[in-house]
């Protein structure tokens, strides 16, 4: 774990979400230690970015969740003394400060991908 990549990566995604207006996010899968948030305008349709972090070893977030786009700054990152990383930020939905930490890498990917919508369990029902 690099602190210095780790610091520029968090300057990265506050100034490419506040500069494109993305302040909804939600896990897209957890793998081992290896969690991939994905964030948009509208999650409904598409997302602009992915958020993977490794090395993780404790979640304290809901699974979907926005940040006040204000905030300059809405994602930070702290170092504590016994080692690895604690990125921080607050979900706008109930004004909590959420938390993910890790002892790997943080990286950020951006790349518009549109959701395919799938035939829905409702409209065409059970078993047609």
């Amino acid at each position: 774990m690099n602190q210095e990549s780790i610091l520029a990566a968090v300057d990265a995604l506050n100034a490419y979400i506040c500069g494109r207006n993305i302040s909804d996010f939600q896990i897209q899968t957890l793998k081992n230690d290896t969690l991939c948030l994905i964030g948009s305008f509208d999650l409904s349709y598409y997302h602009d970015l992915e958020l993977v972090i490794t090395g993780v070893n404790r979640l304290c977030l809901c699974t979907y969740f926005y940040v006040d786009l204000q905030n300059p700054a809405p994602f930070s990152v702290q170092f504590p003394p016994g080692g690895g990383a604690v990125l921080r930020f607050t979900d706008e939905s109930d004004r909590k400060t959420e938390e993910i930490h890790f002892e790997g890498r943080l990286s950020v990917h951006t790349k518009h991908v549109a959701h395919e919508k799938g035939p829905s369990f409702f409209m065409e029902g059970p078993g047609k």
